[in-house]
């Protein structure tokens, strides 16, 4: 009786499509899982403001002068270097985070480098960035916050406000984010890892359509 249970239990599950193989990984997930050790350089505004960071205020708290911001020291050899001599396979960078502010020269964010003092607005840390990864053979890979974003009051993937008027920044914020995934996904060559933090909300509820995106590029 026990055995013919398990072989009518068996018939059930494979009836109910339990039989179906298993999911085998991709290429890329094989090799990220293989890399076995990265690291993660988080880099904003508020590394400059002198004060403990907190997360809660800042996600709310507007920059009152984004030209705090003056990496005169910065030297990404030096991290990637650091990186590579503790034995990480890869690195990633925040290329926004939560202030909204992105460290690269984007067209279609204006709250990024081209809008401080530092190296006169020329600036492209992500570049600097990918090329100290290949310079010492680490893997580059980009972290995009989208879900805060202090400088234009959105949170968790949304606008604050009422009305058309929030309906219209939503839509903003939306072509402002996919436009940021597409620079950043085209122009600083193979990544390794996107990484979304706090994942992505549903574009069906007006948030960045970003995974199509990732995919295409």
């Amino acid at each position: 009786m026990k055995y013919l249970f398990l072989i009518s239990l068996f018939l059930v599950f494979q009836h109910n499509g339990f039989s179906q193989e298993i999911p085998v990984p991709n290429n890329a997930q094989l090799a990220w899982s293989e890399a076995e050790l990265g690291v993660i350089f988080h880099y904003d505004i508020h590394v400059f403001d002198g004060k403990k960071y907190n997360q809660a205020l800042n996600r709310i708290s507007p920059i009152k002068d984004i030209n705090i911001f003056n990496p005169g020291k910065l030297d990404t050899d030096q991290w990637i270097k650091a990186a590579r001599d503790a034995g990480a396979k890869f690195a990633l960078l925040t290329a926004t985070h939560e202030t909204g502010f992105a460290l690269y020269q984007s067209d279609v964010n204006p709250y990024c480098l081209k809008a401080v003092k530092w190296n006169n607005g020329k600036g492209d840390i992500v570049r600097d960035f990918v090329n100290s990864c290949l310079k010492y053979g680490i893997k580059p890979g980009i972290y995009i916050g989208i879900r805060w974003n202090s400088f234009l009051g959105v949170h968790d993937f949304m606008v604050t406000g009422e009305g058309e008027f929030r309906v219209n920044r939503q839509a903003y914020y939306r072509s402002l984010c996919e436009g940021m995934v597409k620079e950043l996904c085209t122009r600083y060559g193979d990544l390794f890892e996107v990484w979304f933090d706090g994942g992505a909300s549903h574009p069906e509820k007006g948030a960045p359509d970003v995974l199509p995106i990732v995919k295409t590029y």
